[in-house]
C-alpha cells in the first residue's frame, strides 16, 4: 500500500498579505501540518514567509495554465448545475 503525502495549499497575495499569511502558516505548522505556499501577488514576494511557488512560475507553465482553465470551467459547470436544482 502506498501512502499519500498531503499538504495544505496556502494560496494568497504574499506581496501584500505576507504578515497575515505568515501567521496562518506558523499556526498550521504548529499543528503538524505541511504547507505549500503559492503566491499570486504581482508585486513580488515577501520576507515574512518562504514561498514555494510564485505567480510568474504558474503563468509561464503552459501545462499548469491549461489545467487551471479546465478546473475553473468544471467548477463553473458544477455551480450552474447546483443552482438549477
Amino acid at each position: 500500500m502506498t501512502s499519500t503525502h498531503k499538504s495544505i495549499l496556502m494560496l494568497g497575495c504574499f506581496d501584500t498579505k505576507g504578515e497575515v499569511l505568515s501567521f496562518l502558516r506558523e499556526r498550521l505548522l504548529a499543528q503538524g501540518e505541511q504547507v505549500l505556499a503559492v503566491s499570486t501577488g504581482v508585486m513580488g514576494t515577501t520576507a515574512y514567509i518562504p514561498v514555494d511557488i510564485v505567480a510568474d512560475e504558474l503563468i509561464n507553465d503552459r501545462a499548469f495554465s491549461e489545467t487551471a482553465v479546465q478546473v475553473l470551467l468544471d467548477l463553473i459547470k458544477k455551480t450552474k448545475v447546483e443552482k438549477q436544482r
